[in-house]
């Protein structure tokens, strides 16, 4: 029987071994995302305010401004 388990740290070491520049590749592209999260000066999509309940005496229901037409 031929078991293919091995500990952690050779499996670690295994990789850092042989494949050191892809893991420095990602490493690095994984600083710059957390930098580009953690910025509080990045750019962002704007926050959506959910809208303000309608008034209790309107009880017409509210129209779109945009219709569709179907022919």
């Amino acid at each position: 029987m031929h078991v293919v388990v091995q500990a952690p740290e050779f499996v670690r070491k295994h990789i850092l071994n042989k494949h050191g520049e892809k893991v420095s590749a990602v490493r690095q592209e994984v600083e710059f995302f957390n930098n580009f999260l953690l910025d509080a000066k990045r750019p962002a999509l704007p926050e959506n305010k959910p809208l303000p309940p309608p008034a209790q005496g309107d009880t017409h229901k509210q129209t779109s401004k945009f219709s569709l037409k179907v022919s």
